[in-house]
């Protein structure tokens, strides 16, 4: 689910334990270079130039579960489009 918070478009997911939903968690902060509707027919977005950056949750999360600390927004950034 991609949601709006104070201006942060940010993609979440629902985090699953033994089969059990748990909480819906921040993954990714989204921020879009341009939007634009893909067809007239179509309920379609065209969406360029997403810049894609792990949440400080989502980092969090993967740095206590392998035990590591080099999970960082910086470290996952990617630029889709």
């Amino acid at each position: 689910m991609i949601i709006n918070l104070n201006g942060q478009t940010i993609l979440t997911s629902l985090v699953i334990v033994n089969g059990d939903i748990v909480t819906r968690a921040p993954l990714f902060n989204l921020e879009a270079g341009s939007i634009a509707r893909g067809n007239r027919d179509a309920i379609m977005l065209d969406v360029n130039n997403v810049d894609v950056t792990l949440s400080d949750a989502a980092a969090g999360v993967l740095n206590q579960i392998f035990n590591v600390t080099g999970f960082s927004m910086m470290s996952m950034h990617l630029l889709l489009g």
